[in-house]
């Protein structure tokens, strides 16, 4: 059995999720016994593949062997498709996601299709850790997403704003991809601009990351804080949670949802950036996840024993070798029947 790996496989960027989940997928096929083989472009060597696996979206898939059976494998965010995926989507065989959330919504769509869940597991680097607040250091809040507005970097600042001002006793952190757009007022809306610029007590981080860095980005947090109205997967909470930081995150579309520290609810509200993500999303509630930042102190040692408990849950849950057994038994059984035709 022969498989090609195209889509986010080729650039496998382990700072972004895409090339995270890729570089895992990857080596983990690899270390249960596929033969699965990374087709670069302008790579113009023969390899006849079985089985194609494009990891993108559906108007970026790519495939290189006309007899494959082809897999698209593709994580997304909202009730409905853009435009231009449903002609590569048809094009197909059977099509693989990231979460039972993002099955449905498939589903729903696709009706007549094969559909598949390969979840993402966690790294075991990130190490499972007993939090304790340090009485030295301000109580730090953590957000990781921007410039991506369905994880509402804004509500997460406007919500520290109006709570914690420029206290210095408390503190938040935004890491974002590059850029941030999140603007701030101060109380008298006399100063706008980004919210370090205003705020003493923000800190924005554009820089991208590797691995080591993150991490100890992630040591500095007593909470970490995820208000997103829908994720293919979710990478960030999972690795907070991970690591033992308590974590208050919209949990309807996720398939670790009993491991939230404190899982915030959702509605479902047609979706304000129609133009990339069409359909419905899911909305957070504003008055729970205000609660939830305004509390996080006072219940720190009861929400830190809590996360600490789960943290091991995770590890075994979403072990990578064992979120990936399901996908190479699948891999199989396509294989099989290719052969079963093939002698039929």
């Amino acid at each position: 059995m022969k498989v090609y790996l195209t889509g986010a496989f080729e650039p496998m960027d382990v700072r972004v999720g895409f090339g995270n989940a890729a570089f895992h997928i990857y080596k983990n096929l690899i270390d249960l016994g596929v033969d699965a083989r990374i087709k670069q472009l302008g790579d113009d060597s023969r390899y006849e593949a079985d089985i194609e696996i494009c990891f993108d979206q559906p108007d970026k898939y790519r495939f290189m062997c006309p007899t494959s059976h082809k897999i698209g494998y593709t994580p997304w965010e909202s009730s409905d498709f853009m435009s231009s995926w449903y002609q590569p989507l048809q094009m197909v065989d059977e099509i693989w996601t990231t979460s039972h959330w993002n099955a449905t919504i498939f589903k729903d769509r696709l009706p007549d299709r094969n559909i598949f869940t390969y979840q993402h597991g966690i790294d075991h680097e990130y190490k499972p850790k007993k939090r304790k607040r340090n009485p030295n250091e301000p109580f730090t809040f953590l957000f990781i997403g921007e410039p991506y507005y369905r994880k509402d970097g804004k509500l997460v600042a406007q919500t520290f704003i109006d709570l914690f001002g420029n206290n210095p006793n408390y503190r938040l952190i935004i890491k974002a991809t590059h850029i941030s757009t999140i603007t701030a007022e101060d109380k008298e809306k006399k100063i706008s601009g980004t919210p370090d610029a205003v705020y003493n007590n923000i800190i924005v981080i554009t820089k991208m990351l590797n691995k080591k860095e993150m991490m100890d980005l992630y040591n500095y947090a007593d909470v970490f804080v995820y208000p997103s109205w829908g994720e293919g997967f979710g990478f960030n909470p999972l690795q907070a949670m991970a690591m033992g930081i308590p974590t208050i995150s919209t949990s309807a579309w996720s398939d670790y949802k009993q491991y939230i520290t404190v899982p915030i609810s959702s509605i479902p509200v047609p979706s304000p950036w129609p133009s990339i993500h069409p359909g419905w999303m899911l909305k957070p509630n504003v008055t729970e996840f205000q609660y939830a930042m305004s509390s996080a102190e006072s219940n720190y040692e009861e929400l830190s024993s809590l996360a600490f408990k789960n943290s091991f849950r995770i590890h075994e849950d979403f072990d990578w070798v064992k979120v990936t057994l399901p996908a190479v038994k699948r891999l199989k059984n396509i294989y099989k029947n290719r052969e079963l035709k093939t002698l039929a």
